[in-house]
């Protein structure tokens, strides 16, 4: 009996083992800014469009967009490009779809997949960067995540109106952004279900906000009594521009609507 009971222990330690080194995929995942907005016309604008975290290797997929009908516009990634995680670099392996440091064109369509493959990040990981070369100029794609991940966090987190289609409020740290002010506030956040009691100040203004429950990025936000359906902002472009072989020098911008 002792001996069947071993057996079975052994055996639930391996399959747990096994889902703990399960591979991970992230569809269309998440990213907090970029180093340089690009409009995928006259500046090159990076898509991500997939992320696999494996045992072997991670790979990142993405659709760079900038147009096709002059030859000057080109872009480049370089082959020291690598990933950021918890303060660790993961270099670049290979690429599928672009030849590492050469400047290349989209296709007729305007555009270009690529694959990415990177030494592989711990398959637990969260969120990380995509840093392209050590030019001061380099591509950077930073905070990417899982749109599960971001679902759940309220800070930093920006919020559009459902029925009006409003960007209304951004809860950022230590402060918010609402009608056009920058408020003051002291949060208190249920960890477990995500809701939240906030209380923001602007002068002598102050007001209640109540935030509810996460719905797959909806929730219910209630503003000084005024309750509505509220989706959260983020976007999947990563942003930088190169034309010809030369960095363009443009406004840095966090995130993208």
């Amino acid at each position: 009996m002792k001996k069947i009971l071993l057996t079975i222990l052994a055996l639930l330690c391996i399959v747990g083992s096994e889902a703990k080194g399960k591979e991970v995929v992230w569809e269309k995942p998440t990213t907090e800014n970029g180093n340089v907005h690009g409009d995928g016309f006259f500046n090159t604008a990076i898509d991500v469009n997939r992320v696999e975290l494996k045992k072997t290797e991670t790979t990142v997929s993405v659709t760079v967009s900038l147009r096709s009908d002059y030859d000057s516009f080109k872009f480049q990634f370089a082959s020291s490009t690598y990933l950021l995680a918890d303060g660790k670099r993961y270099a670049l392996v290979s690429a599928d779809g672009i030849e590492l440091d050469k400047f290349v064109k989209t296709n007729a369509d305007n555009k270009r997949d690529i694959v990415f493959h990177f030494q592989p990040l711990p398959l637990n990981t969260k969120v990380f960067d995509f840093i392209e070369g050590e030019s001061d100029k380099a591509y950077k794609i930073c905070g990417i995540r899982s749109a599960e991940e971001r679902h759940k966090m309220l800070f930093p987190s920006y919020w559009r109106n459902e029925s009006t289609g409003n960007w209304d409020i951004a809860f950022l740290g230590d402060y918010a952004i609402y009608d056009c002010k920058i408020w003051d506030i002291k949060a208190e956040v249920n960890e477990k279900s995500g809701e939240a009691d906030i209380t923001m100040s602007y002068g002598n203004e102050t007001l209640n906000v109540k935030v509810g429950k996460n719905r797959k990025g909806i929730r219910n936000i209630s503003i000084d009594g005024k309750k509505a359906l509220y989706s959260i902002i983020w976007h999947s472009q990563g942003l930088a521009a190169r034309v010809d072989g030369h960095a363009e020098d443009m406004d840095n911008h966090s995130f993208d609507i």
